[in-house]
C-alpha cells in the first residue's frame, strides 16, 4: 500500500502529521507499530480507535486541538507511553481505568470528570 514508504519507515520513530485535516488516526500505515513519537494535533480526528494498543512503543502522543469527545478503554494499554496530549479537545467520557494514566496527561481545557 505504501511501498515507496517501507525502506525508509523502518529509521523512522517520529511521525508529523499536525494540521493536516486528519479525520481518523493513520494506524494502517506500514510498520506504525515502530513509533515512539505521533503528532497529530489541530486535525479534525472525533475518535481515537481501539487498534491504538496497536502501538505499543508509543512514548509520545499529542492529540490535542482535535473533537475528541470519548478515549478507548485500550488507551490503558500504552505502558511506555509518557506523555498524552489532549488539550483542546472536548472529552466527556474518560476511560474507567484512566487514573492509571492521569499523572501523563496534559488535559488544558478539556472537561474533566
Amino acid at each position: 500500500m505504501w511501498p515507496q514508504l517501507s525502506t525508509v519507515w523502518r529509521v523512522w520513530q517520529t511521525l508529523g502529521l499536525s494540521h493536516n485535516r486528519l479525520k481518523t488516526l493513520p494506524l494502517d500505515l506500514p510498520l506504525a507499530y515502530r513509533l515512539k513519537e505521533l503528532h497529530l494535533a489541530s486535525n479534525d480526528i472525533t475518535d481515537v480507535p481501539k487498534d491504538i494498543m496497536k502501538l505499543k512503543n508509543l512514548v509520545r502522543l499529542d492529540l490535542s486541538d482535535n473533537y475528541l469527545t470519548t478515549l478507548p478503554e485500550t488507551l490503558i494499554k500504552l505502558f511506555g507511553l509518557q506523555e498524552l496530549d489532549l488539550t483542546n479537545n472536548m472529552i466527556l467520557q474518560w476511560p474507567t481505568n484512566f487514573v492509571k494514566l492521569q499523572h501523563k496527561v496534559n488535559v488544558s481545557y478539556d472537561e474533566l470528570f
